[in-house]
């Protein structure tokens, strides 16, 4: 997946931008959602993909690689803190709000990893697949529109969840920045939508998340994230 079409008029997204989570005041820290929620879709569309035989752009995807294997890894190992580190955070963040999303991103991790199970079997995406999935990433919906639009590079891997099993981990890397190629935009983590019960678990896992994070919700939260999932073409990455 290089570039997704979205609708920002689903009810979700108009919910979470008249919510106190779509204000520049109060930060959604740990922002996690579903693929067509709010700040994923920033992700998905107001992002450029940079083309990776682009000559300018070589030495950003070799960063983006290796930070892309090194996050599955650590991932792999169960060190949600460090990699919520490697996230891309507000610039204009105080050290509070930088901790607290900090502290966020790896509550999030941590969350998803015990649900799903640790990967294993991990591999780079081959085939392209359509796929239903979560995200979590830092930064709020005002920050991430301030700066679309803005380089990326996605680097899928396909893995085995213990939990859910067949799956794919996709480190999303931030290209922008006076550091290309070093920090994350997010982490996608998908289910194949062939596999039975795939839209179900993500819903699930949307739904909880709200309530780990302590994002505010209507009544039929769960009502509005099913009617805003829909599956994403998710291809190999174009490494040279």
């Amino acid at each position: 997946m290089r570039a997704v079409s979205s609708n920002n008029d689903r009810p979700v997204v108009k919910y979470l931008r008249r919510s106190p989570v779509g204000s520049i005041s109060h930060p959604v820290h740990g922002i996690i959602i579903v693929r067509c929620l709010a700040i994923l879709i920033l992700i998905a569309t107001a992002a450029v993909s940079i083309p990776i035989k682009d000559a300018v752009a070589l030495d950003k995807a070799s960063s983006g690689e290796a930070l892309a294997a090194r996050v599955i890894a650590l991932l792999g190992d169960g060190k949600f803190s460090d990699v919520a580190r490697l996230h891309h955070f507000p610039p204009q963040y105080s050290a509070k709000e930088r901790k607290q999303d900090l502290e966020a991103v790896e509550r999030s991790l941590r969350f998803i990893f015990d649900r799903s199970g640790s990967p294993t079997e991990v591999r780079k995406l081959e085939v392209t697949t359509q796929f239903y999935f979560l995200a979590s990433g830092g930064g709020d919906v005002p920050y991430w529109e301030s700066i679309s639009p803005y380089g990326r590079a996605d680097y899928p891997f396909e893995v085995k969840f213990k939990n859910f099993g067949t799956g794919m981990i996709k480190p999303v890397v931030f290209l922008g920045g006076p550091n290309p190629g070093t920090e994350l935009v997010g982490i996608e983590i998908g289910l194949p939508v062939q596999e039975p019960g795939a839209k179900t678990t993500i819903v699930d896992l949307s739904v909880d998340m709200f309530k780990v994070m302590g994002v505010p919700t209507p009544p039929n939260i769960r009502d509005l994230v099913e009617q805003g999932i829909n599956s994403a073409t998710v291809a190999p990455a174009s490494i040279p």
